[in-house]
């Protein structure tokens, strides 16, 4: 493609068609683009298309976008059909003369643009970037200043991510030269809100709100990868110092608005910055934060253990909150190496200020006082999940598991708890034991928050099982109160029942008598019925696979409550809709089929009452993770029966053909389990 105004006219058209809703018109444009990706020049007419403001932003925006395309595919050294280092200049020149730029979306773009570009090319061909974004942030001009503003938090954070040490020493340099003036613009911008903040209205505030946490943004990539020390610079020292004691502030501001204020919204938006910024600083720099430690962790408690206000807390801030102490208290960085413990040598100062700021924190009134907030005002079941129980059962049953402690309040609570209790165990289990104690005498004709302060009781006896081995004689206590409470059939108590039910599942796999087993399988069968509740008859599936799955477990023991436990799991898993809970019912019953193989035989005609449709209805619904567990429990079933399988092989042979046909798209996640089959 040649250059000119000829080339910028034909790049315009196109774009046109590209962004047209006819589809026909649309696939034209598209093609043609697609044709001229590697044509010297095609770049260059792109980047001033984006340069002419009186073009409709769409067109302008797509311009971007096959911009970005072309950087990702021709603009690295040396790849295939790659774009000029002339054309390259051309086009980094184009788009810096472009950040002022009025249109949000096309701004947005633009930004995301330059980053890619300057993660590829800045600082060693495209020196002037920073500088000019730099100017552009110091500038009068409030549409610019907040464009290089906003450009610049994308070159930073693509910069940051750079790992070559040559790079990150280049991204050294950039931090040096920046970071005391943006800190200062922060602070400046703090400033100007707060005086918005004390007007009436408050719609003052929302633009230096905004800029403050644009501003933020930078400083924090800056703190966490731009200094190789970090604790020996003290302006970084200086300013995390600002962010902490901007928390409070800024929650007090946040309680005296309505939660739909848009200032309200914004206040949380730089709250939630400011937390992210102490998490990540501890998490990267734990040696440099040392000083910081007892500040943060007054902050935290002063905040959401023993809070002064509890209108200023918000369910995002307490698991920020809640994960922060948890990082400070496993961070391994502040505990005395192995060595040093057993040797003389003298520990590195910064760890003994550690040790001695955790030890002048975690006191044990301070630590008694914490895990039974956690247990007494975070664990009990909130008004939304009792009704969230009552809407979808299914939902409220799934268990939650991985990172979801980022997000979800009641994950982060119990690891929260769990944390402490391991971290503090000989200071913490007499508390828990006294809970435990004072909730026994609860009945079904207690307040209806005494049922729930036991539920969360026994939740925390369940998630502390392991540290509470030796200290809790769990025979005896299911014995004397847990099975009477399963026999409780008042509608009120079933929060009680629910969790009795887990707790059995989560304490017969750490410590129980063999003698027990069989009560414990019979009255979890019974609550496996079809007229229990169904979050229950879900628990209690699952408490059913802990047992089974046992080392300790006996198919022997277990023969005479086969044939209920097949038909009442079949039942269950032919009530459940989602396909999540049809996988985790079916998973007990393949765990079942596999420990109980030898004894399979007269209960196949059950099984087969749900597999096949089941194989159906995970193929309709496209869930490969239901069809893996239809084909793991067939193989369990297979291997049970030996050759007398051949009674299956009109419904298995057809699975087995699925799974193993390179020729269809589901063997890629079907084929091992299909080939185990």
């Amino acid at each position: 493609m040649s250059g000119g105004a000829n080339a910028r006219s034909r790049v315009f058209e196109a774009l046109q068609c590209a962004c047209s809703q006819d589809p026909s018109v649309l696939k034209v444009g598209e093609q043609q683009l697609k044709a001229w990706e590697k044509e010297p020049g095609f770049y260059t007419a792109l980047s001033f298309v984006i340069g002419e403001r009186g073009l409709d932003p769409s067109v302008r925006w797509m311009a971007i976008t096959y911009i970005k395309n072309g950087v990702e595919r021709y603009w690295r050294p040396g790849a295939p059909n790659g774009i000029t280092e002339e054309e390259k200049a051309v086009v980094r020149t184009t788009l810096l003369q472009c950040i002022e730029e009025p249109v949000q979306q096309v701004s947005s773009q633009l930004a995301v643009l330059v980053a890619r570009i300057a993660r590829l090319d800045c600082p060693e061909n495209w020196s002037e970037l920073i500088p000019l974004l730099t100017k552009g942030v110091q500038s009068s001009n409030s549409l610019l200043q907040k464009c290089s503003l906003g450009t610049m938090k994308h070159v930073v954070k693509s910069l940051a991510t750079r790992r070559l040490m040559p790079q990150r020493k280049a991204f050294f340099e950039i931090t040096q030269s920046l970071f005391v003036y943006l800190a200062k613009l922060w602070t400046s911008y703090l400033q100007e809100s707060l005086a918005g903040l004390g007007k009436e209205g408050f719609e003052l505030a929302l633009a230096p709100l905004e800029l403050s946490r644009t501003c933020l943004k930078i400083v924090r990539q800056m703190m966490v990868y731009g200094f190789p020390k970090f604790h020996g610079v003290l302006e970084a020292l200086q300013f995390l110092h600002q962010v902490l004691d901007r928390v409070p502030v800024f929650l007090e501001l946040r309680s005296q608005l309505s939660q739909e204020h848009a200032t309200a919204n914004s206040l949380e938006k730089n709250i939630t910055l400011m937390m992210k910024t102490l998490q990540e600083v501890q998490s990267h720099h734990p040696i440099g934060y040392v000083s910081f430690l007892t500040p943060t962790l007054q902050l935290v408690y002063t905040t959401i253990v023993e809070p002064r206000d509890e209108g200023q807390l918000y369910e995002r801030f307490i698991i920020q909150a809640m994960n922060l102490l948890k990082q400070i208290i496993k961070c391994e960085d502040y505990n005395l190496p192995t060595s040093l413990q057993l040797s003389e040598s003298v520990p590195p100062p910064q760890v003994m200020d550690a040790q001695q700021a955790k030890l002048a924190f975690f006191k044990a009134s301070t630590c008694q006082t914490i895990l039974q907030r956690l247990v007494c005002h975070y664990m009990p079941l909130s008004q939304q999940e009792l009704q969230n129980w009552e809407d979808d059962a299914e939902e409220f049953a799934q268990e939650k598991t991985g990172e979801v402690h980022q997000y979800s309040l009641r994950v982060c609570v119990e690891t929260m708890y769990v944390c402490l209790l391991h971290e503090y165990q000989q200071t913490l289990t007499p508390t828990v034991l006294t809970l435990i104690r004072n909730v026994q005498a609860v009945d079904a004709s207690a307040e209806f928050d005494s049922l729930r302060l036991k539920e969360a009781v026994y939740k925390a006896a369940g998630l502390g099982a392991f540290q509470l081995y030796d200290d809790i004689d769990f025979d005896s206590w299911y014995q004397r109160q847990l099975l009477a409470e399963l026999q409780v059939n008042e509608s009120r108590y079933k929060i009680v029942r629910h969790r009795v039910v887990w707790l059995i599942g989560n304490w017969a796999t750490v410590k129980l008598s063999p003698s027990l087993l069989t009560s414990i399988y019979f009255n979890l069968l019974a609550v496996l019925r079809p007229q229990e509740d169904l979050v229950i008859r879900l628990t209690a599936a699952d408490s059913l696979r802990l047992v089974i799955d046992d080392f300790e477990f006996s198919a022997e023991e277990f023969s005479p409550y086969l044939a209920d436990c097949v038909q009442l799991l079949v039942q269950l898993l032919c009530t459940v809709s989602q396909p999540d809970t049809k996988l985790r019912v079916l998973t007990v019953l393949s765990i079942l089929m596999e420990r109980m193989e030898s004894h399979i035989q007269p209960h196949i005609p059950t099984l087969l009452q749900c597999l096949p449709s089941l194989w159906e209805t995970s193929t309709q619904e496209n869930s490969s993770l239901l069809r893996i567990g239809v084909l793991n429990t067939l193989t369990n079933i297979v291997r049970g029966l030996g050759p007398l399988s051949i009674q299956l092989h009109e419904f298995v042979l057809p699975v087995v053909h699925l799974a193993t046909d390179v020729n269809t798209p589901e063997h890629v996640y079907l084929m091992e389990e299909g080939l185990d089959l």
